[in-house]
């Protein structure tokens, strides 16, 4: 990998992990996801702990998004100059995001057999905001699923 060019190689990571974000509450790292489309609802695929563990979800005020392969700490890095490696954050108020499921299936995620789930959660994105358009425009595509299995295809 070290003999590809410096564009080779960023082109490589952003291909490879344009699905996948980290998710900042309000500055803090809460955990990560998969962008996906299941019949076409946007939105993050993440486990249900990351939204309610110590109701991370219910407490914050904004969600913030930055692909998975730059660290929270390379936001505010003036080394990252170059618009070539320059993250791109995405912004949404909390209350204008739902999610599934809309109560936790338990209350302690430490608990005996927590392990087995269920712990997927879905966090859907507003058609038509600023957030979905940005998101859309710097990972080029999300994940698309189907109900139906020919049309995923």
């Amino acid at each position: 990998m070290d003999r590809l060019s410096k564009v080779l190689r960023t082109s490589i990571v952003e291909t490879l992990g344009s699905p996948i974000v980290q998710l900042i509450l309000d500055g803090e790292y809460a955990g990560s996801g998969v962008l996906v489309e299941v019949d076409g609802v946007s939105g993050i695929l993440t486990a249900e702990h990351v939204i309610f563990n110590r109701d991370s979800f219910k407490k914050a005020q904004i969600l913030s998004t930055i692909p998975r392969f730059y660290s929270i700490d390379s936001i505010d890095d003036p080394i990252l100059d170059d618009p070539t490696t320059q993250p791109s954050a995405t912004h949404i108020r909390i209350d204008l995001l739902r999610w599934y499921p809309p109560t936790p299936h338990r209350k302690d995620y430490k608990e005996q057999g927590a392990e087995w789930g269920p712990d997927l959660g879905f966090i859907r994105i507003p058609k038509g905001t600023n957030f979905e358009g940005n998101l859309r425009a710097a990972r080029i595509n999300f994940y698309s699923w189907a109900h139906e299995p020919e049309l995923r295809m």
